[in-house]
């Protein structure tokens, strides 16, 4: 609130969020130049600041989508299991039976004709 009891203006000078926001829709990147020209006349930050949160972003884009790609195979690789691929004492001794997830779990339930 200002003096005046009114609620101020939004400020919409933040660069960093809107720096994240136009990377994320694919309206400025490291290779668009005349994008970042853009930004910095518009906000007034330091090129080398733009550039170098550029760079950070890209990293973490890069960093997510081999996190992702992991992630798929983990998941491909345990679709493709049988319960004969599994030492179930093993893996219930251990205490490890809660890592498996519920299509593991239903494979195991399957087999011996369990239900819930």
């Amino acid at each position: 609130m200002n003096d005046d009891g009114f609620l101020r203006a939004i400020d919409d000078y933040a660069p960093r969020p809107n720096l994240k926001k136009l990377f994320k829709d694919g309206d400025i990147s490291l290779n668009n130049a005349e994008a970042i020209d853009d930004f910095v006349t518009r906000l007034i930050v330091q090129r080398e600041f733009v550039i170098n949160n550029l760079k950070h972003l890209t990293d973490i884009n890069r960093l997510q989508i081999i996190h992702q790609q992991h992630q798929d195979k983990n998941n491909k690789i345990r679709a493709e299991k049988t319960y004969d691929d599994y030492e179930w004492e093993t893996i219930y001794r251990s205490g490890k039976l809660s890592t498996l997830l519920v299509g593991e779990l239903n494979k195991y339930l399957d087999y011996h004709i369990l239900s819930l």
